[in-house]
């Protein structure tokens, strides 16, 4: 017998009937496992998001408070994907407004329907598994071209300091002391540079790319630095 999907469900409502009936309604749901843990409209201290794949917060009963409750349950629950219950009629600016204050999905509690529920469950955990995805792709991204820009940058400064650096001891052994020092200035040349790039790393405000080899890209150190600050 093939193992039921299971999905953790945190329940947020003022309306104890809706919440048992939401409760009871996704526990005794058969082709799908959801643990689901019902509390009131304050999210308790005890809560961790990374306990649970999404949350339903009831937001029928909230009026003038539900946008401000909604922020603060998302504040908390960070990455965790919200589907707000909400009382007709809601207009295409208050839906609006939900979205922009962390809802992902919402529903119409005096039209919700078991099927609906489920679906708009399983579609924003999807969504947000997808999203997920494509943050830690681009994170992936920005830190192979920060790497990329930073060996590029480092490099030629490294190999003249490091270059030197094979000199300069036969230089003293023949006490050829001129020459130790003009290697010296040099490489004290390059060193300044190469701090003057980590400068640049710490002061990076902006995301700018440049072509490098093989068509891959580079951060742009320079284009990407807040100059106002040098």
């Amino acid at each position: 017998m093939m193992e039921r999907p299971l999905y953790r469900v945190l329940l947020i409502a003022k309306d104890e009937i809706f919440g048992r009936n939401v409760k009871a309604f996704l526990s005794n749901y058969m082709r799908i496992c959801f643990h689901v843990r019902l509390v009131g409209d304050i999210v308790p201290d005890d809560v961790d998001p990374r306990g649970y794949d999404v949350a339903l917060l009831d937001i029928s009963s909230l009026r003038g408070r539900a946008l401000g409750v909604l922020k603060r349950v998302k504040g908390v629950l960070d990455e965790v994907p919200i589907i707000a219950v909400t009382s007709v009629p809601s207009s295409e600016e208050y839906i609006m407004k939900l979205i922009e204050s962390g809802a992902d999905d919402y529903l119409i509690k005096e039209n919700l329907q078991l099927s609906m529920l489920i679906k708009s469950i399983l579609l924003s955990i999807e969504k947000n598994r997808v999203r997920q995805r494509r943050i830690v792709e681009e994170k992936l991204k920005s830190i192979l071209q920060l790497a990329g820009a930073v060996c590029h940058e480092l490099n030629q400064p490294l190999q003249v300091v490091s270059g030197y650096l094979h000199l300069i001891f036969p230089m003293f052994e023949r006490k050829e002391y001129d020459e130790v020092e003009r290697v010296l200035r040099i490489i004290s040349k390059q060193i300044e540079c190469m701090a003057d790039i980590v400068d640049k790393l710490s002061r990076i405000t902006s995301y700018k790319t440049i072509r490098y080899l093989e068509g891959q890209n580079i951060l742009d150190i320079g284009s990407s630095t807040n100059r106002s600050e040098q």
